[in-house]
């Protein structure tokens, strides 16, 4: 082999060597690249999921907290209102005794007595409401100081049961019902 075709030779293995290290390095440097992006597409992917979790929970706490001050203000509202009405009733049913139709109203709870404990049942009434009321065949009126503010209590003939419809009993009645009732209408029972 002569000088040149050695030369050649050498100069063709070098262009061949840097041939294929050139395209080693592309290949490697192609992979690094797909490898990075992969990488930060990846990364990127997580964090989105994260910040969408974080936003996710962010939302559901501030509508849990919007919905307990909804409620909580709701509640104060109906408590108000509940309050106010009742508080009407109350200074109307003081004067309950005064009233023109009082009379029948009496009736009508001797009536309920009777129909709800039989007749032999003992009527119970306030000293000033006795001479409003009429006489009942079967039924025992008897004055009562423990009746205050008007309305009867009722006792059966055995004494195993006992009506109460005095002002102050249908006025509790009524706000333990008013009460449920708002309970129920906002959904706390």
């Amino acid at each position: 082999m002569t000088l040149e075709e050695i030369i050649k030779d050498i100069q063709n293995k070098k262009d061949l060597d840097l041939e294929n290290l050139s395209r080693k390095f592309q290949e490697d440097e192609l992979k690094l690249r797909l490898d990075a992006e992969r990488r930060i597409k990846k990364i990127s992917e997580d964090y989105e999921k994260k910040i969408a979790n974080e936003k996710s929970l962010l939302e559901r706490k501030e509508i849990s907290e919007a919905e307990l001050d909804s409620r909580t203000s709701v509640r104060k509202k109906y408590n108000e209102l509940m309050e106010t009405g009742l508080a009407k009733a109350t200074f109307y049913l003081e004067d309950l005794q005064q009233w023109k139709n009082y009379p029948e109203i009496l009736e009508s709870m001797i009536a309920i007595a009777k129909k709800s404990l039989g007749t032999g049942c003992t009527i119970k009434a306030s000293k000033a409401d006795i001479p409003k009321l009429s006489e009942h065949k079967g039924i025992n009126i008897v004055a009562s100081d423990e009746i205050t503010k008007g309305g009867i209590k009722a006792v059966s003939k055995d004494g195993s049961m006992e009506l109460d419809l005095t002002t102050d009993t249908i006025m509790a009645d009524i706000r333990e019902k008013l009460s449920v009732g708002i309970l129920e209408g906002i959904g706390e029972i």
